[in-house]
């Protein structure tokens, strides 16, 4: 299923998830969506769902952030993704191997 029939824009630009009988969404069902929309090709929307994640108080996990990296990497966007594992140190949340096999392909894939 295509994540974009899981959430929904907002006027505003925001993203507003849609769920039933008003079920607020968890760290799980972000990490869903962000690692569909990086899946996806869609990783502007990935970065509005976790910063709206943030925003909302939903503190990210390991999986949060590999698949930001993941999706970082996959723009070239190296430096950013170095930045997103140090800041995830500093947050308490342990890189893993996903972590490092991810930006290590960035980096080989980019040729650096």
């Amino acid at each position: 299923m295509e994540c974009a029939r899981v959430a929904r824009w907002t006027r505003h630009g925001t993203y507003s998830l849609v769920f039933p009988h008003g079920v607020e969404p968890d760290v799980q069902t972000h990490n869903i969506l962000i690692s569909g929309f990086v899946k996806e090709g869609k990783f502007l929307r990935a970065e509005e769902l976790y910063e709206e994640m943030l925003r909302k108080g939903i503190v990210p996990n390991t999986i949060t952030y590999n698949s930001m990296v993941e999706g970082l990497c996959k723009q070239n966007r190296l430096d950013e993704a170095k930045h997103m594992i140090d800041s995830m140190a500093s947050e308490g949340c342990s890189p893993d191997v996903v972590t490092f096999n991810t930006l290590i392909n960035g980096y080989c894939k980019a040729k650096n």
